[in-house]
């Protein structure tokens, strides 16, 4: 997971960016010094490297805040993975069910 810090009038083109990349699972704009946040699945920590690489030629204006390392994901926006961080199941997700009633 990495948070990153961008000039609000780049985090349309960021998010796009890493939108496109096959590594990313999640991108979301935050409220923060950190303004968006990643969540990426590499296979080892060189590809991490690489990966932080490519950003800055990519947004050289990014800057990362923070990194969080998840060293096995077992479910991620509902989806049970299994060890090669494949689908195996699906968990439902109900935003609005604290809300109904």
């Amino acid at each position: 997971m990495l948070w990153l810090e961008l000039p609000a009038d780049r985090l349309e083109q960021a998010a796009r960016w890493f939108a496109a990349l096959p590594q990313t699972r999640m991108c979301a704009v935050t409220v923060g010094s950190a303004n968006l946040a990643a969540f990426l699945i590499v296979h080892q920590l060189t590809d991490l490297r690489a990966l932080e690489e490519e950003i800055g030629r990519q947004l050289p204006q990014a800057r990362v805040r923070e990194r969080q390392l998840v060293l096995r994901p077992v479910k991620l926006v509902g989806h049970l993975l299994d060890q090669a961080g494949r689908t195996r199941g699906y968990v439902p997700l109900d935003p609005w069910a604290a809300w109904a009633d």
